[in-house]
């Protein structure tokens, strides 16, 4: 298999407890996500969501369980392990690293990290957020599951582990690094989720769009034409980086 997307859940979230499975319209915002993802999937490409193996998460796991999604049970702190752990089953060429806080995460978007590590053999990792100039909620890493190992095995901090991906994109020196920039810079808008103006946001969008399919190019044209939607959770993007 070439590609394994993970998508990375939890239930005990600091800001906004149990908001993996706050309804956007009527989906639990993991599946809404999922749905969206998997149309990526095929036979190089398969999807699962990472959760943890606390309590907690029992809801989630029940919820996935319900909607057919696989899913894979580990450390809850050390997401890197837990990364590893999740994709040995696979031994994929690449890993596809989302957060289950960003529902509105585009397929192209994804595709588009795939196709950068498919065609530039030497890159060892490729993102949306090493450049601010997508909205925040459509983060996409994507990284050569031999890198990961690598990492995993190396001396690292808690905060490394915790969050996967810092040992690599902040050594450009030992490792390959390419930076996806969008277009024109979007980085003022909010499509994750993390307090409840976010998901009253989110859930407008998706409105806008019932049952049709939408991009990253049709959400940031929705917003910048509807600044008083858009105006919402716009103050939460300072009070966020004060967090």
């Amino acid at each position: 298999m070439e590609t394994l997307i993970i998508i990375q859940a939890r239930m005990n979230s600091k800001r906004l407890p149990g908001k993996v499975l706050l309804n956007i319209l009527d989906k639990p915002s993991i599946i809404y996500q999922v749905d969206r993802v998997k149309k990526l999937v095929d036979k190089k490409i398969k999807l699962l969501v990472a959760t943890t193996n606390n309590k907690k998460d029992d809801v989630l796991c029940d919820v996935l369980l319900k909607n057919n999604v696989p899913f894979y049970r580990g450390l809850e702190n050390d997401v890197l392990q837990r990364f590893v752990d999740c994709s040995k089953k696979y031994k994929p060429k690449f890993i596809i690293r989302l957060n289950a806080d960003c529902p509105l995460i585009c397929p192209k978007v994804i595709f588009d990290v795939i196709e950068i590590l498919r065609n530039k053999k030497d890159i060892d990792y490729a993102s949306t957020i090493l450049d601010e100039t997508f909205p925040l909620g459509m983060h996409v890493e994507g990284i050569k599951y031999e890198v990961l190992l690598k990492i995993n095995k190396s001396d690292l901090k808690d905060e490394e582990r915790e969050h996967v991906t810092p040992k690599i994109y902040r050594n450009p020196n030992t490792f390959k690094l390419f930076s996806l920039k969008n277009v024109k810079n979007y980085s003022r808008f909010r499509i994750t989720i993390d307090y409840k103006e976010d998901l009253e946001v989110i859930n407008k969008i998706a409105k806008h769009f019932l049952n049709k399919d939408f991009f990253c190019d049709d959400i940031t044209s929705f917003l910048s034409n509807n600044s008083k939607i858009s105006k919402i959770n716009s103050f939460l993007m300072k009070q966020q980086k004060l967090d």
